[in-house]
């Protein structure tokens, strides 16, 4: 600070400018993954109640229930408005022909895949559900993005 105050002013805007963009990162991130389970568990058929208690449980506690994005308005109460968006999207008929699949026992959610590309490359990923055709049998992929 004493060679250069501009400097050392300039240095400490930048760290907080940093932090504030990590704490938007953590928002951002814990919005998609409490959205992407909820959307899971409007499929599973679990009510609106027990879904925002499992929110809730997922939801990062060091961020605070009241954190809110400053760059992208995300939040845990704006997760539970989607949710309610969802809830009601299913009720007039979403996707009324499918239902969650059930593999190996379980909710297909979260599924592992890995696509062979030859020549020894490969791509993994996951799935956040798949979903079957009631009377077909037809797989539908879903990927869910909450990304601005």
């Amino acid at each position: 600070m004493a060679s250069c105050p501009r400097k050392y002013q300039l240095t400490k805007y930048n760290v907080a400018l940093n932090i504030e963009e990590d704490e938007n990162s953590r928002i951002t991130l814990a919005f998609g993954t409490i959205v992407g389970l909820g959307v899971q568990l409007v499929f599973q058929g679990m009510q609106r109640d027990a879904i925002i208690i499992q929110m809730f449980l997922a939801w990062p506690h060091e961020l605070g229930l009241f954190a809110t994005s400053t760059k992208h308005k995300k939040s845990f109460f704006l997760a539970v408005v989607a949710i309610d968006k969802m809830i009601a999207m299913r009720a007039s008929g979403l996707l009324k022909d499918y239902e969650l699949l059930i593999w190996e026992g379980k909710p297909a959610t979260e599924l592992s895949f890995r696509v062979d590309l030859g020549e020894g490359f490969s791509d993994r990923g996951f799935l956040d559900m798949v979903l079957k055709h009631k009377e077909t049998g037809e797989i539908l992929c879903v990927e869910i993005k909450t990304d601005s």
